[in-house]
């Protein structure tokens, strides 16, 4: 026969391995729903440009090609700055949201990026959400929903 505090011994040293790997368990799913948020937020504030990131890394890695692109183009006889279409998002009945990729000789955006107050600014035909500064020379301009350099509501 086997003693009873033997059994008791052993029984209590099996609850603690099964409380010691339901812990890990929990840990584990813990940690696995915390990234699967992070993940998840830093994708959405990447898509929609929430904090730069994306504009900036894009800058960073190809301010080259889109500057030449920009300085091949043709000179605008109507006063507007050069630009092009950099980025842009929507969803079906809401509208269109576009970036553009501005290029100010004279750095008049500069104040502009530094207040990012909204307005209409010289060189640019419509009212403007908000413009960033890239670099010297360099804007992000952001119109409103279902605007677009050419289509000014």
């Amino acid at each position: 026969m086997v003693h009873h505090s033997l059994m008791t011994g052993v029984y209590a040293d099996g609850m603690k391995a099964r409380r010691r790997k339901f812990r890990l368990v929990v840990l584990f799913a813990l940690l696995a729903i915390g990234s699967f948020l992070a993940i998840a937020a830093f994708t959405i504030a990447w898509s929609f440009d929430y904090f730069g990131w994306h504009s900036r890394t894009k800058w960073l890695l190809s301010a080259s090609k889109y500057k030449t692109k920009m300085m091949s183009g043709p000179i605008a006889q109507d006063g507007s700055l050069r630009h092009l279409e950099w980025d842009g998002w929507g969803f079906p009945g809401v509208g269109d949201t576009v970036l553009y990729l501005v290029f100010d000789p004279n750095d008049q955006l500069k104040d502009a990026s530094i207040t990012g107050r909204p307005g209409k600014y010289a060189g640019i035909p419509c009212q403007v959400v908000r413009i960033r500064r890239l670099e010297t020379n360099w804007y992000i301009v952001r119109f409103y929903t279902e605007q677009g350099w050419n289509n000014c509501a």
